[in-house]
């Protein structure tokens, strides 16, 4: 199975999927729940501020971006049967990766921000949870093609091999470190979810978290120096902070009965 939190929200996803498919009357933006709206922070020539998430607000969850003011929102997937969901910008802000069944089973896409180009990246059993490389280069995504849920990397274009990063427990990446150095991700491998870093080669594999109910989001300091994270550690979920190495954890928000995740 998946990690335990990522199974629960993908299988969330696809009730909703199933419940609105019939549904056309207009809804709010859905907040992903497999890593919620993601800004384009490019400098360049990408939609620098847009934001890219999924919705179900024509009757079928499908990917969206707007502008970081909530105006002009586009429609950037269009099957009206798949879904489609955990839009995350490339590096530059001209692509977005994400997950769909449009092909049957579930995979990772590429599709440019205007809606052209879509580009099947992941051609295995299962793949989700994408994540860029800091140089747009390569996806991180997780993919039970071995039978657990692994971490595997390959070419963004979607040529070449993949290759197997993780291989005990079930486990997802979470973030790639800005130098491209290191990769944050989730396992399950010492009998429930916590987070870990590793080598962007899988070499080094290093748990961070040592409490019962870790989140499944987390992203690093611009400097790297410092990681946060979602827990529920404490009875409910609540954002923490703490060193790359794991130490000086720090509970960020305080906020019992009131549900905070997905730091970015």
């Amino acid at each position: 199975m998946f990690t335990r939190i990522s199974a629960s929200r993908l299988l969330s996803i696809i009730a909703v999927g199933l419940v609105f498919s019939g549904c056309r009357e207009t809804a709010a933006p859905l907040a992903s729940t497999l890593g919620g709206p993601h800004f384009s922070l490019a400098p360049g020539d990408g939609p620098h501020g847009a934001i890219a998430f999924h919705s179900n607000r024509t009757g079928n969850i499908e990917i969206f971006v707007m502008n970081a003011d909530g105006s002009d929102v586009t429609r950037v997937t269009n099957t009206n049967t798949a879904l489609h969901f955990g839009p995350v910008w490339s590096p530059n802000g001209m692509r977005i990766a994400f997950s769909s069944n449009v092909g049957g089973a579930f995979q990772v896409y590429v599709i440019d921000a205007d809606g052209t180009g879509l580009t099947q990246v992941t051609n295995a059993a299962q793949a989700f949870n994408p994540v860029w490389s800091p140089d747009g280069r390569q996806i991180a995504f997780t993919s039970n093609r071995d039978g657990a849920y692994e971490i595997f990397v390959m070419n963004a274009d979607g040529t070449g091999a993949s290759t197997r990063l993780t291989n005990v427990g079930d486990n997802s990446p979470a973030s790639w470190s800005q130098d491209g150095k290191e990769i944050l991700f989730v396992s399950d491998r010492d009998g429930h979810s916590e987070l870990y870093v590793m080598n962007a080669d899988g070499t080094g594999q290093t748990r961070l978290t040592t409490n019962e109910g870790e989140g499944d989001h987390a992203g690093w300091s611009p400097d790297g120096r410092r990681i946060v994270f979602s827990s529920t550690r404490d009875g409910h979920e609540e954002i923490y902070i703490m060193n790359a190495d794991g130490t000086g954890q720090t509970r960020l928000t305080f906020n019992e009965g009131i549900f905070n995740a997905v730091p970015a």
